[in-house]
């Protein structure tokens, strides 16, 4: 039979349960446990303030976001799937422990869990990066102070995370034991606390039930990502929807930078408008020069003159991927096609969204004053506000090369460059890659992109 692959947190959990249930055995602070603690009088607190386990009330503040229409309802998915994993594989499972049960403790080692280099199982010698739920460190609250000035690249970030947090942990081989470790010296009674890194707020709130303030977002937007779906053509030939099984979710940089390009959205936008006689003149412009692609196309013989365009298709575009890929411009028609593609999907999820940043601003400003909101609903108006800012960032960046691709210097710009070999390039970034996307990069600099047009602003 085949083999069934079972989450390691699955494991963790179902560990927890068990002891969580012996910890509630114990009536007498003689017979006091850890799990006792955890599961009387913290889990169920903290985990209320998690979006999985809200009600329609709180839910509702989170209406149009992506952290709800995509996130919690793919967290509720991967943690029922592992549940059924488990009915299926012990039954019994089914009457002892509840669905809501297993999400609960599922949610407290995806929350709490931390992973540490801990020695490996087969091999002793060596250390692997292993999740792991370590008592008392688990419950250690996440600390960053606000950044001096806005966070704009991953080395920012890095060096930020490194130097931010006060404290690290790390597995010491001579003790058998994780140990926590202040990095700087803490003042009498103050609270121990670790960095989580530096995350978006829905992904604060989503694990972990809290947010940092909305400042927080002004100052770290440029490392946050958006989410575009580019859904299937009507109509397609059979060489293209043979690839093609679903619709296709993208993450989007607010700030494109040299380490993160918007690069497999687009390539997989190209595929999905290119026409017949885009791939066909594409092989032909290849066959004549082919530097166009960074991998070297497989011509057998004289066969390619014949190609039809699914054979040709497997020259010009990468058709392992899932969605397809065409890494580079098939022609400027395709380009100028390709980013149409985007803008509309970009545009069609600002207007999903069903507040303005400016409303927002307002409630947040109200609560500041008059304590109006619960916890959870501050929460939700932070992400929602943090999402549609990163959103309206990343279209605006959208609105300008597309809007540049329908000009004649566009169509000039669409010619192909290559970045040399001694450049070290990082996250699959193209080599070979259109002009143009010098300009991308550009406005992503700090500064470049500070008016957001009308259409990119939710209202």
């Amino acid at each position: 039979s085949e083999a069934i692959d079972v989450s390691p947190w699955t494991w963790i959990a179902l560990y927890m349960i068990a002891h969580a249930g012996k910890g509630a055995v114990a009536a007498s602070p003689e017979s006091w446990r850890f799990d006792s603690l955890l599961r009387s009088e913290y889990i169920d607190a903290a985990l209320s303030y998690i979006p999985i386990f809200w009600d329609d009330e709180n839910l509702h503040w989170l209406n149009g976001t992506d952290l709800l229409n995509i996130h919690v309802l793919d967290m509720h998915a991967a943690i029922e799937t592992e549940y059924h994993k488990l009915t299926y594989l012990v039954p019994a499972i089914q009457d002892s422990i509840p669905v809501i049960e297993f999400k609960k403790w599922a949610m407290v080692v995806m929350s709490r869990g931390e992973t540490v280099d801990l020695p490996d199982r087969e091999n002793k010698t060596r250390n692997i990066p292993q999740l792991a739920i370590m008592p008392l460190i688990d419950l250690v609250d996440h600390h960053l102070p606000m950044p001096v000035k806005p966070l704009f690249t991953d080395d920012d970030l890095l060096k930020y995370q490194e130097t931010g947090s006060r404290t690290n942990i790390s597995y010491n081989a001579d003790s058998a034991a994780v140990i926590l470790k202040a990095t700087v010296k803490l003042d009498p009674n103050s609270a121990v606390t670790v960095g989580y890194g530096v995350r978006s707020n829905a992904d604060y709130l989503l694990y972990h039930g809290f947010t940092m303030p909305h400042e927080w977002s002004d100052l770290t937007i440029c490392t946050q990502y958006g989410m575009i779906e580019l859904p299937l053509p009507e109509s397609m030939p059979t060489w293209k929807s043979q690839f093609l099984a679903h619709p296709y979710r993208f993450a989007v940089p607010a700030c494109p930078n040299h380490k993160s390009t918007p690069h497999v959205i687009i390539g997989a936008a190209r595929f999905l408008v290119a026409t017949d006689q885009d791939v066909i003149g594409f092989e032909e412009k290849l066959i004549k020069d082919p530097s166009l692609l960074e991998a070297t196309p497989a011509f057998r013989g004289d066969k390619f003159l014949h190609h039809s365009v699914r054979e040709a298709l497997v020259n010009v575009c990468d058709t392992k991927a899932q969605p397809p890929l065409c890494r580079s411009p098939l022609s400027w028609e395709n380009e100028r096609a390709a980013w149409a593609l985007v803008k509309k999907q970009t545009l069609a999820r600002v207007v999903a969204h069903i507040t303005s940043t400016d409303e927002d601003d307002r409630i947040l400003r109200e609560d500041d004053s008059r304590n109006s909101l619960s916890v959870n609903q501050r929460h939700a108006v932070i992400v929602r506000r943090e999402e549609k800012m990163t959103l309206q960032r990343w279209c605006s960046i959208v609105l300008k090369i597309a809007g540049f691709l329908d000009t004649p210097a566009g169509e000039a710009e669409c010619g192909i460059t290559r970045i040399p070999d001694s450049e070290t390039l990082e996250n699959h970034e193209p080599r070979v890659r259109p002009r143009y996307w010098q300009q991308l990069l550009d406005l992503g600099k700090p500064g470049e992109v500070t008016d957001f047009p009308t259409s990119c602003r939710a209202r």
